[in-house]
Formats: structure tokens, C-alpha cells, sequence
């Protein structure tokens, strides 16, 4: 009798890996090279002690079973001189665990922004040490803005999101830089997306890291991409009325 029962605890094995699953987390951070000429510029301006802000809109596609996310994510991240080391921020997790299907692709599409910043009182607060399960931080600035009900931080792109009114005492030195695309004119200043950065861990976790680089400005966004292990929902394994099995 126990010959017909050996395959039992194979199967149960089989269920269970069944049942873990992922969810990704993308944190970002904005940095500029120590040759880069608008670091002249500011100079010139006397505005070397001021803050800038940097608009980056992040293009994510992420596509399983269980969540189907395509969207530009915008998140305003401050820029500080002299370069020092970057402060980084969460600006897109999953709230779904779901089945391995491959790595969400991210792309860069544009970094806009303006020194000195704007002053305003919604400034980016540092990701800290949150913990995998911690929410996503809305702050206030984003509160204010059309907000995505799926929960996955799609924020709409706007031509002024980093532009509101300010008074400061510098003139602001504005700046945009967009990746190359089919049937658009480049701009002088390109963004070249996609350069790949060495694989760390730090305090959230192991990482995927990718950087985008504007040309002329030297100007960088910085992303890290995490996977977190999670058990999926039993019921999202079941295929729904006409749907087939997986």
C-alpha cells in the first residue's frame, strides 16, 4: 500500500512551488557627473548651494497572469551638488504576487527638470529602510496629481510637472532630455536608456541595476530593480469561465 502513496508528497511538493511567487519593486535615484557642463552653468549662476529637481518618467511594462501593467510612471526626485552619494526612492511596486514571467522592462524616457527647484511642498521623501511589504509612500505633492486606481503608481505624464511657479532668488537654469524616437527630432541633449549597471545588495535586498545618461548634460537616473518571493492566492491559479489551464 505505501507504493501507491509515494507520489502523494511529490504532488503536494509540486502544489506548493505552484504557490510561491514574485513581485517586483523599482527604487530610483538621480545623480550628475562631476564634468557635466551644466554644473558650469550653475556655477555661473551662483546657485551651487540651491537644490534642483528632476522630473523622471519611467516607462514599465510588466505582464503575467495574475497583473498586466503598461504605463509611464512620474516621479520628481531632487538633485543635489556637490555629487555626493545618491539618495534613492521607490517609485513603482507590485501589490500582486504572481507567477514568474520573466522581468518587467524599464525604460527611461525622459528627465526634465529646473535648478533651482521650484519651491514647493511636496518634496520626494527617501525610501528609508522599507521593508519589502511596506506600502508605497504618497507624498503629498502626488496626492494632488490624477492618481491610477490599480494601485500600481501610474501617475499621467504632464509637459509642466516640474515647472510650477517659484520664486527663488538665482535664475533657473531648465533642462530636458528625451530617448531617441522613430519620426521625432533629436534633441541635443539625448537620453541613451538601457546601460547596465553591476548587480549589489543593500538593504532592501538583492538588485538589477540599469542606468539612464542624458549626453551633453552628464545627467543620470539610476534604477534598481528588486524581486521579492511571495505565495500566490490559490484562487488566481484557477482559470476563470473559458479560460484554459496553465
Amino acid at each position: 500500500m505505501w507504493l501507491l502513496r509515494m507520489p502523494a508528497p511529490a504532488a503536494t511538493a509540486q502544489q506548493d512551488d505552484a504557490l510561491v511567487g514574485v513581485r517586483y519593486r523599482v527604487d530610483a535615484s538621480v545623480s550628475i557627473e562631476q564634468s557635466s557642463p551644466l554644473i558650469a552653468r550653475i556655477r555661473q549662476a551662483g546657485a551651487v548651494d540651491a537644490e534642483g529637481s528632476v522630473n523622471v518618467q519611467l516607462r514599465i511594462s510588466a505582464n503575467s497572469r495574475e497583473i498586466r501593467y503598461f504605463g509611464i510612471v512620474s516621479k520628481d526626485l531632487p538633485l543635489r551638488l556637490p555629487p555626493a552619494n545618491p539618495i534613492w526612492y521607490k517609485v513603482w511596486e507590485e501589490n500582486v504576487c504572481h507567477q514568474r514571467r520573466g522581468q518587467p522592462k524599464l525604460t527611461v524616457v525622459r528627465l526634465s527638470g529646473r535648478w533651482p527647484a521650484a519651491r514647493t511642498t511636496g518634496a520626494a521623501s527617501p525610501r528609508g529602510t522599507l521593508l519589502p511589504d511596506a506600502p508605497r509612500p504618497t507624498t503629498p505633492d502626488e496626492a494632488a496629481r490624477p492618481q491610477d486606481t490599480t494601485g500600481n503608481g501610474l501617475i499621467p505624464p504632464t509637459e509642466n510637472a516640474t515647472r510650477p511657479p517659484t520664486a527663488v532668488d538665482h535664475p533657473s537654469i531648465d533642462f530636458i532630455s528625451v530617448i531617441r524616437h522613430i519620426g521625432m527630432p533629436l534633441r541635443d541633449d539625448e537620453l541613451v536608456p538601457g546601460i547596465k549597471l553591476p548587480e549589489g545588495v543593500d538593504d532592501v535586498g538583492p538588485y538589477y541595476a540599469l542606468r539612464a545618461q542624458t549626453k551633453d548634460n552628464r545627467l543620470n537616473a539610476d534604477l534598481r530593480l528588486y524581486a521579492f518571493d511571495c505565495q500566490i492566492d490559490p484562487a488566481r491559479l484557477e482559470p476563470g469561465p473559458g479560460q484554459p489551464l496553465r
